[in-house]
């Protein structure tokens, strides 16, 4: 992780002296071990620069080429590096330096705007070429690199945060209405659009070119060419993935520093250090890696079982983080973008920190590659009217997790009608909007007149679809962002091994039928990977699974409580967009054991915890009771929540 910021005049007017500097140290915070800015008539880029790789020790930036006609900034980590290098040797081109600088200013001396297709690894850059009086730039295909920025026709400004943007004279600072409603909806009409308005985010997999006065965007990955793969046996489909797998924790594995590894216990996080101790056992080379665990009281004690097995088979160094009363998420949301903080908690960033690591892997994505097939399956078997083996998958994935077939068969049926036919149905039942969204509001933007777009699908099987759609749905980006942002205060580098982008190509191009085969609860990457595990990882087929218990009324009201004392008087900026009366009911209901009402509750709390931190000039002053629910006075100091948005584990 490192930050980066510039600017452009297309009017030819010379950048000022010192707005990049200035863009810079907003965001110093970012990359500790050094600061560098350029500029030169009408551009100018900044750097700020955090150790993570051994090659990073060698990087000064921004980086310019011999003849200084391209200059780059940019927070990469490329994974391709020996065969990038070789390829460029090919044509001549040579290295000056061992830095991921010079190999993507090298990668667009030779291929120009189509560098990024050749790029593996996680990136966001901005290059400027004289020549051609262009800045390009481009976002890794995931997007767990940021970039942001700002374009009002004459004058463009990016930065890694949206800090750095707001350091700038003239920029103001606003919420974005209609990107709220999207986030409230779930349902993001504006995928350009950040939760502040007029600054914008280029999307994961894109690229950005801003030449004589004119911005085009582009997509320069597509996962949808990876064609389908026939091997002539399954173990071969379990071995390639076994091997791209390997290679993806082999890569972010690389660090000049002590590695991390967010461990809960589940199937993804447990794969994820299972290789990368696997790894260290064959190349002691590697540098040390910690486990760090989050142990909330609810913790499943499959998952602690399987924590003590990994301990136990690879010596990995683990350490238990109790979350207590001062540890506990607070009020504030460092991050830009609302999010729940239970992978990014304050207490495991501090831990990581102070252990020294600035390298943290994690198992977030599996359950967007992996996890989603599942359902796209059954939803294929439906669509073929292969009804026998339905019935048997259903029997399969309800004796593997917590809940029934019923359920299943439900969920997978009403998946089936049509988005625009349901929305016909709100418009005849009067439900477009949910009740608890401002009615101001919701007329100002038409939300009631929202008609789905038809559905287009991409691929041909809906497992590969439903992959497809979870890794690249806008949602996956916010998660990226909050988690990067919460992070970068605390100088740590996520890196999510399930992201990688040839382990993507690869599965979405593995037959539905093979992975069928290999069983629910992540059964492809269970059994790729079984040799290395520390045993079974959550209950295998047929067992009873252990139903976690449910959460108390008592624990809710608690919950309720903070929730109150966190959203305050009824004339907060929160209200603008919630009907203060309407969330007294949700709070209300959810007590008395609602439990699908949490998932709004959690949205208001994470955007309020926005509000408060980014527009706190904007917070009613004095007395910050308001909102209460009768009957549920209770105390709500340390109690914590899990994520409304999924994740690895």
């Amino acid at each position: 992780m490192s930050g980066i910021g510039g600017c452009l005049h297309c009017s030819g007017k010379p950048v000022e002296a010192n707005l990049v500097r200035q863009m810079v140290q907003a965001i110093a915070h970012r990359g500790p071990d050094g600061k560098g800015h350029w500029s030169h008539g009408p551009v100018g880029l900044g750097h700020c620069l955090l150790h993570t790789t051994p090659e990073s020790l060698h990087e000064v930036q921004p980086f310019a080429s011999e003849d200084e006609s391209l200059v780059i900034v940019c927070d990469a980590r490329i994974d391709n590096r020996k065969e990038l290098a070789a390829t460029l040797a090919t044509h001549g081109i040579l290295l000056r330096t061992v830095t991921d600088a010079e190999l993507i200013l090298k990668a667009y001396a030779r291929w120009g705007a189509a560098c990024p297709q050749h790029l593996l690894g996680d990136f966001a850059f901005a290059l400027w070429d004289h020549q051609h009086r262009r800045l390009f730039c481009a976002r890794d295909p995931i997007g767990v690199k940021p970039f942001y920025y700002h374009w009002d026709g004459d004058r463009f400004l990016f930065a890694s945060e949206i800090k750095a943007l707001l350091e700038v004279p003239g920029m103001a600072k606003r919420m974005n209405d209609a990107m709220i409603a999207d986030y409230f909806l779930w349902d993001f009409r504006h995928p350009d659009a950040t939760f502040f308005d007029g600054i914008m985010q280029l999307r994961p997999a894109h690229a950005l070119t801003l030449e004589r006065g004119t911005l085009r965007l582009g997509r320069y990955w597509d996962a949808t060419l990876s064609a389908q793969i026939s091997y002539q046996r399954d173990d071969e489909y379990l071995e390639h993935f076994r091997e791209l797998f390997s290679e993806a924790v082999r890569c972010r594995l690389r660090s000049q520093f002590p590695v991390g590894v967010m461990l809960s216990g589940g199937i993804d996080s447990t794969l994820v250090t299972a290789m990368a101790e696997t790894l260290r056992q064959e190349d002691p080379a590697w540098p040390p890696l910690t486990a760090f665990t989050l142990l909330y009281d609810d913790v499943h004690p499959e998952d602690r079982e399987v924590i003590q097995r990994l301990v136990q088979k690879f010596g990995t160094e683990a350490q238990l983080i109790q979350p207590g009363t001062d540890q506990a998420p607070t009020d504030q949301c460092p991050s830009e973008t609302p999010g729940d903080a239970f992978l990014a908690h304050r207490a495991a960033l501090e831990a990581v920190r102070a252990k020294g690591c600035r390298v943290l892997l994690t198992g977030f994505g599996a359950d967007e590659l992996v996890g989603t097939s599942e359902d796209g399956i059954l939803k294929d078997l439906l669509r073929g009217f292969r009804f026998a083996s339905l019935a048997r998958e259903i029997r399969r994935m309800a004796g593997a997790g917590w809940t029934t077939g019923g359920s299943i068969l439900l969920d997978l049926l009403r998946d089936q009608v049509p988005p625009r036919l349901r929305w016909l149905i709100k418009v005849l039942l009067g439900r477009q909007v949910p009740s608890w969204i401002e009615p101001g509001l919701a007329k100002r933007l038409g939300l009631a007149w929202r008609i789905p777009s038809p559905e287009r699908l991409e691929f041909p099987t809906m497992c590969q679809e439903e992959s497809f759609k979870a890794l690249t749905t806008p949602v996956m980006t916010l998660d990226l962002n909050h988690f990067d942002g919460a992070a970068s205060d605390a100088m740590v580098e996520w890196r999510h091994p399930f992201l990688d982008r040839r382990l993507i190509e690869f599965f979405l191009s593995v037959p539905s039928g093979v992975k069928m085969r290999a069983g629910q609860q992540k059964g492809f990457a269970q059994r790729a990977l079984r040799d290395i595990a520390p045993g079974p990882i959550r209950h295998q087929e047929g067992e009873t699974p252990v139903i976690p218990p449910q959460d108390g009324r008592m624990s809710r009201a608690l919950e309720v409580r903070q929730l109150e004392r966190l959203f305050g008087p009824a004339n907060g900026p929160l209200f603008r967009y919630v009907r203060a009366s309407e969330m007294a009911r949700l709070m209300s209901n959810y007590v008395d054991g609602n439990l699908s009402i949490r998932t709004p509750l959690w949205k208001m709390r994470d955007l309020q915890r926005w509000v408060q931190t980014h527009f706190p000039e904007e917070m009613p002053r004095g007395n910050r009771e308001g909102l209460a629910v009768e009957g549920h006075g209770v105390s709500m100091a340390g109690i914590t929540t899990a994520s409304p948005t999924g994740g690895g584990t």
